[in-house]
């Protein structure tokens, strides 16, 4: 053969080869469309992520995020990984245990997805959010939320504190939303341990609910996800908030403008301009450590003064302060910490040993929404002082009996 055959015949060979390996590549990419995209966004550009970042927590509370997966509605890219659930790894009958297991991202039948997240503690509330691989009917695949490491034994053992549910019934289920494009979310509080299997518990449960068992947790709590078997999931996150670590009290202060303009009347209230820090009804805003005057006061139900200067007062305040009338008497002890008293009934023991009979501790409803307005006391504090607030149970230093003060008083704002 001659060099020019030779040539001739090699590239003849080289357009051949580049035409078959264009085809299979054109094939491959048609029948799996998911390999032409890109990487995709990051976590942070989905709707699911906006819906963490959107939820709130309440005033002093911490908000954390926890994802695993990426919110990039299955885009091709680096591979998500899910994390292996060790605590279950003695149990093979598990679900869990399957060896058959899917990543993020990942398609096919029959694989099972498993994951598990650290919490941090003292969580009070929060919200998750999950996309899985949208369908018209998702068969018999199901979902469990929960710790799957307290096993029961039955006819088959089972997880103890896990929600379960199957996945073509969650858009009905209290608390669940579906979003479109097979995302969901669901408020932590409402997620319900239920059992794998359908013998009843015999023995009570001292949780019923993921939040209480989360909040009791002497270790930082774990969250497993199992979704089995033929589903695909995009990715879980959870957005938390957790309550302060160290116990705190709630404080009024005295509005000094108000005692400069009248010695007739006082008012209490969060602060006392607006430099001044706010009180926290939720959590308290004062570590019980310190020492504070305790605000003691009898309900007498007196009308409010017709006050020549009220008008001053009010331009004073910035409020009608009248909408704020407490009509009864308002006192002050002597500083004293606030984890010096067990319970309410303590609190209220201290006034009525100060004042008198029908004497009890202020409570921050007691002429309405974070003020009240009194006559003048004959003692003054210095600075803030301890207050009650009913419907708040970790708003205060002391602990709450079942009847206490101020029952009818109307609930936090």
């Amino acid at each position: 053969m001659s060099k020019l055959s030779s040539v001739t015949l090699g590239l003849f060979s080289a357009v051949i080869g580049g035409a078959i390996v264009a085809a299979v590549l054109i094939w491959v990419l048609m029948t799996h469309p998911g390999l032409m995209k890109t990487s995709g966004p990051s976590i942070v550009s989905g709707t699911g992520y906006q819906q963490l970042q959107d939820f709130h927590c309440r005033f002093g509370e911490e908000k954390h995020l926890r994802i695993r997966g990426e919110d990039d509605d299955f885009a091709f890219g680096t591979p998500e990984l899910t994390r292996d659930i060790d605590k279950i790894s003695a149990y093979p009958g598990l679900p869990a245990n399957s060896p058959y297991q899917r990543e993020y991202d990942e398609s096919g039948p029959d694989r099972v997805f498993t994951d598990t997240i650290t919490l941090p503690k003292n969580i009070v509330s929060g919200k998750l959010v999950l996309r899985i691989d949208d369908r018209e009917d998702y068969g018999n695949d199901t979902i469990a939320l929960g710790d799957f490491s307290v096993i029961e034994f039955d006819e088959s053992p089972g997880p103890v504190y896990a929600y379960n549910a199957k996945l073509r019934d969650l858009k009905g289920h209290q608390g669940w939303s579906y979003h479109g494009r097979g995302l969901y979310s669901v408020r932590l509080k409402d997620i319900k341990f239920k059992k794998n299997h359908p013998k009843p518990v015999t023995k009570a449960r001292k949780w019923t609910h993921l939040v209480p068992y989360l909040a009791d947790q002497p270790e930082p709590p774990r969250f497993d996800i199992l979704i089995a078997d033929d589903t695909a999931v995009d990715f879980i996150g959870m957005a938390l908030c957790t309550g302060p670590t160290e116990p705190q009290g709630l404080t009024f202060v005295q509005a000094k403008g108000i005692q400069k303009l009248t010695d007739t009347v006082q008012a209490v209230g969060c602060h006392s301009n607006i430099i001044d820090y706010v009180c926290n009804p939720y959590y308290g805003d004062t570590p019980c450590s310190a020492s504070k005057a305790l605000a003691c006061y009898h309900d007498r139900q007196r009308p409010a003064p017709k006050l020549e200067e009220l008008s001053a007062l009010n331009i004073a305040s910035g409020l009608d302060i009248m909408d704020f009338w407490g009509g009864g008497d308002l006192e002050y002890t002597e500083p004293v910490r606030g984890d010096s008293f067990e319970t309410l009934n303590d609190a209220n023991a201290l006034c009525e040993r100060r004042f008198g009979e029908g004497w009890r501790v202020l409570d921050f409803h007691d002429g309405g929404e974070k003020n009240v307005v009194t006559y003048a006391s004959k003692t003054n504090p210095k600075g803030r002082f301890w207050i009650d607030i009913r419907d708040q149970p970790a708003g205060t230093c002391w602990a709450r009996p079942a009847t206490s003060s101020a029952q009818t008083a109307k609930a936090t704002p």
